[in-house]
């Protein structure tokens, strides 16, 4: 069983499986910096990791764009066919 580490709310956080990372920004004016800083903060915080290959992003797409999304899509199959918990 993993470990568990605490959050900041003091309940516990159990991650355990393979995990995703998603990053997504609604225009080209706008950069993924900050969400990847915070993602590896998170990581770096709960002693946790996530595979290169399973780190996704979509630049230029809106929220509700969700079905059109390339890398969204290649996560939402990913997940179904059981690669990523």
């Amino acid at each position: 069983m993993p470990k568990p580490s605490r959050s900041t709310e003091g309940s516990r956080l159990y991650l355990a499986g393979t995990g995703a990372a998603y990053i997504r920004v609604s225009t080209d004016q706008q950069d993924t910096l900050r969400q990847h800083d915070s993602l590896l903060a998170f990581l770096a915080r709960h002693q946790a990791a996530i595979a290169k290959h399973h780190w996704f992003e979509d630049q230029g797409w809106a929220r509700d764009t969700a079905e059109r999304r390339p890398e969204f899509q290649r996560l939402i199959k990913l997940a179904e066919d059981g690669g990523v918990q």
